[in-house]
């Protein structure tokens, strides 16, 4: 069963060994231009980013994502790349950091390691951080593995196209379109301004929500005019809420 992961009206969220993950606010993710914002969602794919994730970009480099059979080590392998950076939206308090990967003599273990931040990240801290970080964002795990060269060739080709036409149709940030239908709805008590402050957690589960509610009042109203068989709709379905 897995754990409770509590992040409803929180700004941080302390770990097991007492590292402390922060919850930033739409304002501090989006910073000031679209250059922070996609910065600041680089700092969080570090973490999560999965093998599988990045098949395209390790399969233009010659390699094949399925020879990284482990995703902290994946982790410790590409994190260094992210040296130079502040990880303060990441760790509460944390300032730039400059990452060094290490093994302990004395149980072989692979480690990530910053000094000046006192950040120590262990496979077993590194397993909590993902689960913390997917649940602030709704992202979800992935892994994908493939039966020969030719079916990953394919599935390469097909991700190159879909983010090409994920770029062509991105005429402005996802945020602008969660915030505008947001702002907009009538269930919604925050504008414009007031909306930046909400963390990214309570403002992505604030949207999740109202849609979800949406949804069922326009299943309830398709219910009651006899358009729809109500019983024929899963319980769970008629939830409203997502948490």
């Amino acid at each position: 069963m897995p754990r409770v992961i509590s992040l409803i009206g929180r700004n941080s969220y302390a770990l097991s060994n007492g590292l402390v993950l922060h919850i930033p606010t739409l304002r501090e993710l989006r910073g000031n231009s679209d250059f922070d914002e996609m910065r600041n969602f680089s700092l969080v794919t570090s973490f999560i980013a999965t093998p599988t994730d990045c098949m395209v970009e390790l399969f233009e480099q010659g390699i094949d994502f399925q020879t990284f059979d482990d995703d902290y080590l994946f982790f410790a392998a590409t994190i260094e790349k992210q040296s130079g950076l502040d990880f303060g939206l990441i760790f509460e308090g944390a300032g730039i950091c400059n990452w060094d990967v290490r093994v302990n003599p004395e149980t072989n273990e692979v480690f990530v390691f910053d000094e000046s931040n006192e950040i120590i990240i262990t496979r077993g801290i590194y397993e909590e951080i993902t689960e913390v970080l997917r649940k602030m964002y709704y992202r979800e795990y992935t892994h994908r593995e493939f039966c020969n060269r030719k079916a990953l060739e394919m599935a390469v080709k097909l991700a190159k196209k879909e983010y090409k036409r994920a770029m062509m149709d991105r005429s402005s940030s996802e945020f602008d379109r969660m915030i505008l239908l947001l702002v907009n709805d009538t269930n919604f008590k925050y504008d414009f301004e007031s909306v930046k402050n909400l963390t990214i957690y309570d403002f992505l589960s604030s949207f999740k929500q109202i849609q979800k509610s949406t949804y069922i009042d326009k299943i309830m109203i398709g219910g009651y005019s006899g358009g729809i068989d109500l019983s024929k709709i899963p319980q769970t379905d008629l939830d409203k809420f997502i948490i």
